[in-house]
């Protein structure tokens, strides 16, 4: 009697997004098992985001805009000088009635003007001090107020070396050297009071300037019976003068007391693809060829900062900066592929392994994954990393944005969504009698005929009737044999299979098998060495979708089992070993069968009556 062992297989090309259902046909048998339906749709699952560009381009962005709306702008112009101090007064303001004078003094004694002006007309206590005292001359007519005519007297005595005073209620006459001692009218700041012959102390307080460099500057300005006084490291200046020159003295002070960079326009320009510390240099070069002193000390200078890659250009002449700002704008371009900056990628491989596609994109971009040089004035450009991440698979790459274009689109290309195949395999065996034809001609004999291979009629016996395959047979194939007595059904495993990718089914189990034995060295004790051999059916399929529904299939078939050895070999069984090998196309929904691996067996049956049929010549009835 010989078994022969049939491999049915069909094939279904699916899409990851799902199948359609294949349409069965209906048969009155009773089905093995319950068919498999795979749904037509797939649940829709929560999308993630696959791609990330570490880049700081866009905070920076609105980082800059944010600066630009609540900082200064990058361009400004200082003022020479400060703002000149006003007067407390501008004007004196006299009350009271105006009174009648008429002065005609000719080397008149200083002491008898003094006591007809002071104690008569103006009616005040005063104090002579002993050291007043020689003739004097006033000639002066008209209309005054009485503290205006106070003032008059102030500034006649000033031409005498004699000063004014006033102490509460008492006026003090006195040497206009000891004056400024005993003043005590104190002013701070640029409040200055009205022009008067009166000795003020004046308290200044410096800005800028240093109060012992300013000193030598202010003290030329200053009259005979005027000082001024430095304390320290304070940056106060202490002035004593008549009250008529201390605006002159506080307004010269404005001058000298600014900034460092007063009367100079300052702008910031920020690089988008050109070097600052180049850029310097040739800003610098194109100016002076043009004209300009440049330097520290001159008028114009720049300065780079290479951390943030911006430049300050510092000027005396502020029309400059629009003739650099036109310079700027023609150097400063968008630049070509080459001259962009790296950034940073992170690419989530979906369907493929990243530590499969870095090797493509090494060798596409290798001559980019080096240091490039860039033209005069521009930073070299980085190497290109590309780098897989096998605990994440994803991809990280630090590339030029153009270059990362390229690589997306060929990433996308090898990771697209893959097709899978749908295999349906039915393992039989059938025992071969005398009834039922070898190998391919094999047939399963309806009454009507049906031939569910779609191999076309193949037996000797052409009257016996049969139709074409068609889909959707194959569970019709299965109730076929599960109620047939001459075939048995050894498996039929289902498996869905990506494109590219093999399958694997097996029935059957490992044998052990004895790979070397000895004994050690110096003693009794022996070891063994096992190793384990898959045998049963075995069947490795592997599918190759083409285009129009096709598939190519490498399907590896192969029957083995384990028997008591007959080579001498002891404790190692002999294996026999049936397969075969073959490549096919088929298309999707289609069915097809291998067979031919045969095993032949002598089997001798006896059917006797129990006791009965031991007994001699008896039995045998």
């Amino acid at each position: 009697m010989s078994k022969c062992l049939f491999f049915c297989v069909a094939a279904l090309v699916l899409f990851i997004t799902g199948c359609k259902e294949m349409q069965r046909k209906q048969s009155d048998f009773t089905p093995f098992r319950k068919p498999v339906t795979l749904s037509t749709t797939t649940e829709e699952t929560e999308k993630r985001a696959w791609e990330y560009e570490i880049s700081d381009e866009k905070k920076v962005a609105e980082e800059k805009e944010k600066v630009k709306k609540e900082v200064l702008p990058d361009e400004f112009l200082y003022p020479a000088e400060r703002k000149k101090p006003e007067p407390l007064l501008h004007k004196p303001e006299y009350t009271g009635e105006k009174i009648d004078i008429a002065f005609n003094f000719d080397n008149a004694e200083i002491k008898d003007v003094l006591h007809v002006i002071l104690g008569g007309i103006l009616n005040v206590n005063y104090i002579l001090d002993r050291r007043v005292g020689g003739p004097i001359n006033l000639h002066a007519t008209g209309k005054v107020y009485k503290e205006e005519l106070l003032s008059m007297l102030n500034t006649l005595l000033y031409v005498y070396d004699f000063s004014i005073l006033k102490d509460g209620d008492i006026y003090r006459v006195l040497p206009r050297a000891d004056a400024r001692q005993d003043s005590s009218i104190i002013f701070t700041g640029d409040k200055i009071p009205p022009a008067s012959k009166d000795i003020i102390i004046q308290i200044v307080p410096l800005e800028y300037e240093s109060p012992k460099n300013l000193q030598p500057t202010i003290r030329p300005f200053m009259t005979n019976l005027g000082n001024i006084v430095t304390h320290g490291d304070s940056k106060y200046l202490i002035l004593i003068e008549h009250a008529s020159n201390m605006e002159k003295l506080l307004t010269l002070i404005k001058v000298f007391d600014v900034p460092f960079f007063a009367g100079k326009a300052v702008k910031i320009y920020d690089f988008k693809y050109a070097d600052a510390r180049n850029m310097a240099k040739d800003i610098v070069t194109l100016a002076q060829s043009l004209g300009a002193k440049a330097g520290p000390d001159a008028e114009f200078n720049c300065v780079p900062f290479s951390e943030s890659n911006k430049m300050m250009v510092v000027t005396k002449i502020p029309e400059l900066l629009s003739k650099i700002d036109v310079w700027i704008k023609s150097i400063d371009v968008p630049p070509s592929e080459l001259e962009e900056d790296l950034r940073l990628y992170i690419y989530k491989v979906q369907h493929q392994k990243a530590e499969t596609i870095m090797p493509i994109l090494s060798q596409l971009y290798r001559e980019k994954m080096a240091e490039q040089p860039r033209p005069y004035g521009k930073k070299p450009l980085e190497a290109m990393k590309i780098i897989a991440d096998p605990k994440t698979n994803a991809i990280v790459i630090r590339a030029l944005p153009s270059d990362y274009r390229g690589m997306k689109a060929l990433i996308e290309a090898i990771d697209a969504t893959p097709q899978q195949v749908f295999i349906e395999a039915l393992i039989v065996e059938v025992v071969l009698s005398s009834n039922l034809d070898y190998g391919t001609e094999w047939s399963w004999d309806l009454g009507s005929g049906v031939n569910l291979f779609g191999l076309g009629d193949l037996k000797r016996t052409a009257e016996t009737p049969t139709i074409t395959y068609t889909k959707g047979n194959f569970e019709v194939l299965m109730d076929i044999l599960a109620t047939s007595s001459n075939a048995k059904i050894l498996s039929a495993p289902h498996l869905l299979v990506r494109d590219e990718q093999s399958a694997n089914i097996q029935i059957g189990s490992e044998v052990p098998i004895l790979a070397s034995s000895g004994q050690q060295s110096g003693t009794t004790v022996t070891f063994e060495q096992v190793q384990y051999r898959d045998t049963g059916i075995i069947l490795t399929v592997t599918p190759h979708i083409a285009e129009n529904d096709f598939i190519t299939l490498d399907i590896k078939q192969e029957v083995s089992n384990a028997e008591e050895t007959t080579t001498g070999v002891s404790n190692s069984p002999t294996f026999s070993t049936r397969n075969a090998e073959t490549s096919l196309i088929i298309k999707s929904g289609h069915t097809i069968s291998l067979g031919g691996i045969i095993e032949q067996k002598d089997e001798k049956s006896i059917s006797k009556i129990p006791l009965l049929g031991d007994i001699p010549f008896l039995g045998n009835l």
